[in-house]
């Protein structure tokens, strides 16, 4: 038969992360979700993030930016092409995060 569901837990910080239990959430904390964890709406030089809902520049909505830095107006923030094409200023609401890869604990830790 299958295996019954297993309600997750969300991060409750960034509210991307999925953990099976309190102990798992600390473990990945530990491993790394801590440094790449952030509050919603907040950006740091380096994540990376997808461009959306942009009215200017439709063509690029979808498409995978790094955070650069401040942008010289205020509450926008300056974003990288990844192929480097480009760079350019966007709203902070045209930016959504990713979800961070899943960090497996060892297995004596679960």
């Amino acid at each position: 038969g299958d295996a019954p569901a297993v309600k997750l837990r969300l991060c409750s910080r960034c509210k991307l992360a999925r953990y099976c239990s309190e102990k798992c959430a600390k473990v990945a904390w530990k491993g790394g979700h801590k440094g790449a964890c952030r509050a919603p709406g907040e950006f740091r030089p380096g994540d990376r993030v997808l461009l959306k809902g942009l009215k200017s520049m439709p063509e690029l909505n979808g498409m995978l930016v790094q955070v650069t830095g401040p942008a010289a107006a205020e509450g926008r923030l300056e974003v990288a092409l990844v192929r480097g094409e480009k760079s350019v200023s966007v709203k902070v609401e045209n930016l959504q995060r990713l979800r961070q890869p899943p960090v497996t604990p060892p297995a004596a830790a679960v």
